[in-house]
């Protein structure tokens, strides 16, 4: 739910009589929370979101944490000349990955699996809005201006190439269908 500062992950077990409420973690902020979305990883979950306190403060941020257990925030971005706005957030082979906006232009951004390091690469161009999809190993990063949109396929290493097909068109979604990405 965006325009929030907390989010709440409960973990349910099926019981003779229905379902049940076990495990509860509560994450509050003092900033204002948009989910992108939560991942399971070993025994623990990732919550992907935006933090942001507009016009002094945005950035990426990851919840670790255990269901029942506290979370621990890595915040990327924050203010000043570091402000950097995600517009989409998914997993990739070494980590995860984002675009975002950082100084009025797009970045993809990468942050690996421990939170220790992270990389943005500049586009150099402004955009509206933007989306990442997954289709048979590669992933696109859609990103959308008034003069159409710009759209690049990456490899599972984040290699990137523009995708010249989609001829300013803004894609919703990819599938493969006939051994060609659609």
């Amino acid at each position: 739910k965006p325009n929030v500062n907390s989010f709440k992950l409960t973990e349910y077990a099926v019981t003779g009589d229905g379902w049940a409420a076990e495990h509860n973690t509560r994450i509050t902020s003092g900033y204002t929370l948009d989910y992108f979305d939560c991942y399971r990883l070993g025994d623990g979950y990732i919550l992907a979101a935006r933090a942001y306190s507009l016009p002094r403060y945005d950035s990426i941020v990851f919840y670790t944490f255990e269901a029942g257990g506290d979370a621990t925030a890595h915040f990327y971005g924050g203010s000043g000349d570091s402000i950097m706005q995600p517009y989409a957030v998914m997993p990739y082979p070494e980590g995860y990955v984002a675009l975002c906006r950082r100084n009025g232009v797009a970045a993809i951004v990468t942050v690996d699996y421990t939170f220790m390091s992270y990389r943005r690469d500049l586009l150099g161009f402004a955009f509206d809005g933007a989306r990442l999809l997954y289709c048979n190993d590669l992933y696109y990063a859609c990103f959308d201006s008034a003069d159409g949109s710009t759209v690049y396929e990456l490899d599972e290493k984040l290699n990137r190439r523009t995708l010249s097909a989609a001829d300013g068109m803004s894609p919703s979604c990819a599938i493969k269908s006939a051994g060609a990405i659609i």
